[in-house]
């Protein structure tokens, strides 16, 4: 159910920073579709979740060993999440610079650590099978080899 939020905004800079304070703080919930989604997930079969945390562990584990081995980065293995959140501030470019050199050169997707707070970083998911994992992660060493 991650990214089920829509919306956006078109308004001078004043303004849209305005709207952001108030958004974030009052109407950020959940919406009703998502949460009645939310409870049939809780409340549904839950003998598929130690089949699929098995798999997760099996991609976390290969995505860990190969970015380990990477140059110029550095990486903490994740405990809960399914996602890297991957130091890059030995190549000395900005978050956003980086995501963007890396999808149009390399066609490798990654979320700018600025999204967190954090410009040295970015985020690398593993929600997809293994062989698309090998294969960005390729890309992915391809581009910190060369930068």
């Amino acid at each position: 159910m991650t990214g089920w939020r829509l919306g956006y905004t078109a308004a001078p800079k004043p303004l849209a920073d305005a709207i952001d304070k108030i958004q974030n703080h009052t109407i950020s919930n959940a919406s009703s579709f998502s949460q009645y989604g939310a409870l049939a997930a809780l409340e549904g079969d839950q003998s598929f979740i130690e089949d699929l945390r098995g798999e997760y562990d099996v991609k976390r584990q290969f995505m860990f060993a190969r970015l380990k081995a990477i140059p110029n980065i550095r990486v903490v293995e994740p405990q809960g999440a399914f996602y890297f959140f991957v130091y890059t501030g030995g190549m000395q470019l900005k978050s956003v610079n980086l995501c963007d050199k890396l999808l149009s050169r390399y066609k490798v997707a990654a979320v700018p650590g600025i999204a967190f707070g954090y410009d040295e970083g970015i985020r690398l998911s593993y929600c997809t099978t293994l062989d698309i994992l090998n294969e960005g992660l390729t890309r992915f060493e391809q581009f910190c080899r060369e930068h």
